[in-house]
């Protein structure tokens, strides 16, 4: 079996070494920057917007002359939503195209994954998505400009305890992101009073999770907080409705997602979700500006996954353009950042590569969602 995993790796690696990296070397005119996000796999919907939020921001960067007279070059890598995929996709960035920095990913399991090896190359990586909590101490190299799940766990419990709701059963999918949010939320929500009636969890690919919402409706809870990714948000949803289990039900940005959408159907109206703050209807000319031109070039809205990756880019250039490429320099810009002023808000780092951002809660209804509360890092 040994044997056999690592000859699964060879082709795994040499898979990667043919991918958008090849024929695309860089030259002494170009910067390389790495990106590694899962384009395939089981969050590919959350990949596939924060590449186009990369792109969008490296060709308006290098329209107007990229950085330092050269011009920014995105060497791309699927991580396909596996750990070990996305491991040999950072080492090679690094050791064949020699980037500086790595953007990705937006896959917590896979960012942990990745962090050791940006941490021994001492290679930036900066993550524009990854909320677990493990990722704030994944080393000194490591930054992200997505929300923690324990600051989007503390505002949904503390919103869900506020509205008088002070039983509540979790529905989880089996990974580290939707751990970590239900995780985050069960531990505010028990510590200002709330009660958990019922735990449940489904496996990434489940299919039928009608057995768990059985459960979940005999604990008779006031409220069921659902933390999955696209596909088990939309499905729980779905089966809840198609059992008539009608409850006030809670859940993260996963729900933006289309694939969520059309899954949930009707069944999506009424649900509340939490979201890093991006407001993609403000009247700002940096947020105008932007929505604008992504709907040109993609067809659609940009979502705040989009974004954040939009700001990423941004950040990072930012960096090269006031320190150069050394990954130390660039280390030393992001711990010192404070209020770059980004399309999802303004961003800061803490002593940890963490980010200090707002959450909002929002509604769905039958013609989109609406607003309901803003929480900041220093409560509601």
């Amino acid at each position: 079996m040994r044997s056999e995993s690592k000859a699964m790796a060879v082709v795994l690696l040499l898979t990667i070494l043919c991918t958008s990296g090849c024929g695309k070397r860089t030259t002494s005119s170009d910067i390389p920057i790495g990106v590694a996000v899962c384009l395939t796999g089981d969050v590919a919907p959350f990949g596939q917007k924060t590449i186009r939020g990369i792109r969008l921001a490296c060709d308006e960067i290098n329209s107007k002359g990229g950085v330092r007279g050269k011009k920014l070059r995105l060497l791309v890598e699927d991580t396909q939503s596996e750990p070990r995929v996305a491991v040999l996709a950072i080492t090679k960035l690094i050791e064949v195209d020699k980037v500086s920095v790595v953007i990705g990913d937006v896959l917590s399991s896979t960012t942990l994954a990745m962090a050791p090896i940006a941490e021994q190359n001492h290679i930036i990586l900066f993550a524009p998505g990854a909320s677990n909590p493990s990722v704030r101490n994944a080393g000194d190299y490591v930054f992200r400009n997505w929300v923690s799940d324990d600051f989007d766990g503390t505002a949904m419990a503390q919103y869900i305890y506020g509205a008088g709701l002070h039983t509540l059963a979790t529905l989880t999918q089996q990974n580290d992101y939707c751990v970590g949010l239900t995780k985050a939320l069960v531990g505010e929500y028990t510590q200002i009073g709330g009660r958990i009636v019922s735990q449940q969890v489904f496996q990434t690919g489940a299919l039928d999770m009608r057995v768990q919402i059985e459960k979940i409706r005999s604990a008779q809870p006031t409220a069921v907080y659902v933390s999955g990714e696209a596909r088990g948000d939309g499905l729980a949803l779905k089966q809840m409705a198609e059992i008539a289990y009608r409850a006030r039900v809670f859940s993260n940005v996963s729900l933006e997602m289309s694939e969520a959408r059309t899954i949930a159907g009707k069944a999506i109206e009424g649900v509340t979700y939490s979201t890093p703050a991006y407001d993609s209807t403000s009247t700002d000319s940096l947020v105008v500006g932007f929505v604008n031109r992504y709907k040109r070039a993609n067809g659609e809205a940009p979502d705040v996954t989009a974004a954040i990756a939009y700001d990423a880019m941004n950040i990072i250039a930012a960096a090269i353009r006031a320190v150069g490429t050394q990954p130390d320099s660039i280390k030393s810009f992001l711990y010192s950042l404070k209020d770059f002023p980004g399309v999802s808000g303004s961003t800061s780092f803490d002593d940890h590569g963490d980010v200090h951002k707002d959450i909002f809660i929002r509604r769905f209804t039958a013609s989109g969602s609406v607003l309901l509360k803003r929480f900041t890092v220093s409560g509601p």
